[in-house]
C-alpha cells in the first residue's frame, strides 16, 4: 500500500515483504531525446580531364618524351644523344613555348635542330637560340627533332603547349617573324652557302637549279615575311622571261602553269619569280 504526496512532498511506500519506505520526490525531468546524427556524404570531385596536345608519330619514347600531363615534348633530362629522331604531331591548336630548355650544338642548323613549318630552330655559334617567344600551331602541324652522329654535351629542348582562345592562326608580328627567319643551310651559290654570301648576291640565281638567292638566303636578304599575300609570295612585276623558240618577253601573268618548273633562256626557274602564279609559298 502507499500514500503518496504528503504536503511536504514526501511519499510513503510499504510492502509486506519489503517494509516501509519514506521517499522525497524531486523534480521529474525526462531524459533528452537524442537527435539523429546525419553523416554528411563526402563530395566527390570529378577526376581532372587531361587535355591531350601531342601524339608521337615517329621516334623512340625513351628519347622522344611527352610529359607534364601531355603538355610538353622533350628529349628528356641531361644531354641528348646522337642520332635522335622524333616527330610529334599537334592534336589540337596550341601556343608553343620553350619552357626553360632549348640548347643544341652551335651551328647554322645543319647538325642538331628542331623543324617546325619548314623553319629550323637551333643554337647559333654565339650560343643564342632562335626559337621565338611563342609559336602558334594548328592541329596536324609537326615538330621534328633531329641530331647528328656526334656525341652531345647539350641540354636539348623542352617545348610546352597551352590552349589558345582563338583557333585561327594569327599573323606573325614583325619581331616574331624576324626571329624565325633563317637561311636555308642546304642552298649554295657556286658552292658557297648563304653565310659566305653578301647582300649583293640576293638577286642572283644558281644557273644549275634556277633558284633565286633571296628566296633561300632569307635572313641575309631580309626576305622574311610569310603568308600567301605577303611581299615574299607575290609575283615580280618587273620580271620578264624568254621561253625557248621565242624572242618575246613575257610577264608572270602570261606564264602557263605547266611552265612554272621550267627555266627560261637565262636559266632562271620561273616559279622563283612568279611566286603567286606558281604557288611558290605553298610548295
Amino acid at each position: 500500500s502507499n500514500y503518496p504526496f504528503f504536503p511536504s512532498g514526501v511519499v510513503i511506500l510499504s510492502g509486506i515483504e519489503q517494509g516501509l519506505f519514506v521517499l522525497e520526490v524531486g523534480a521529474i525531468t525526462s531524459l533528452p531525446t537524442a537527435s539523429p546524427t546525419h553523416t554528411k556524404s563526402p563530395t566527390i570531385s570529378p577526376a581532372p580531364t587531361a587535355v591531350t596536345f601531342w601524339e608521337l608519330q615517329a621516334g623512340e619514347p625513351s628519347e622522344c618524351e611527352i610529359t607534364d600531363d601531355q603538355l610538353c615534348v622533350t628529349d628528356g633530362p641531361g644531354y641528348y644523344q646522337r642520332n635522335e629522331k622524333c616527330t610529334y604531331v599537334a592534336i589540337r591548336d596550341m601556343r608553343l613555348t620553350a619552357s626553360g630548355v632549348f640548347e643544341t650544338e652551335p651551328s647554322n642548323g645543319q647538325y642538331d635542330r628542331i623543324t617546325i613549318g619548314g623553319n629550323y630552330y637551333f643554337t647559333n655559334s654565339e650560343g643564342k637560340h632562335n626559337f621565338p617567344t611563342s609559336l602558334t600551331l594548328v592541329a596536324g602541324d609537326t615538330v621534328i627533332w633531329k641530331t647528328d652522329s656526334l656525341k652531345s654535351k647539350y641540354a636539348g629542348y623542352r617545348l610546352c603547349a597551352s590552349q589558345v582562345a582563338d583557333t585561327a592562326s594569327p599573323t606573325p608580328s614583325p619581331t616574331e617573324e624576324k626571329s624565325i627567319c633563317v637561311d636555308d643551310t642546304e642552298f649554295q651559290l657556286k658552292k658557297k652557302a648563304c653565310s659566305r654570301l653578301t647582300t649583293l648576291k640576293c638577286n642572283k640565281w644558281d644557273a644549275k637549279s634556277g633558284r633565286l638567292v633571296r628566296n633561300y638566303c632569307r635572313s641575309l636578304c631580309q626576305n622574311c615575311t610569310d603568308g600567301k599575300n605577303s611581299k615574299r609570295c607575290r609575283d615580280d612585276k618587273k620580271f620578264r622571261f624568254l621561253v625557248k623558240g621565242s624572242d618575246q618577253e613575257l610577264s608572270c601573268k602570261q606564264l602557263k602553269k605547266n611552265q612554272c618548273h621550267k627555266k627560261d633562256k637565262r636559266k632562271r626557274m620561273m616559279r622563283e619569280y612568279c611566286k603567286n602564279r606558281c604557288n611558290f609559298c605553298k610548295l
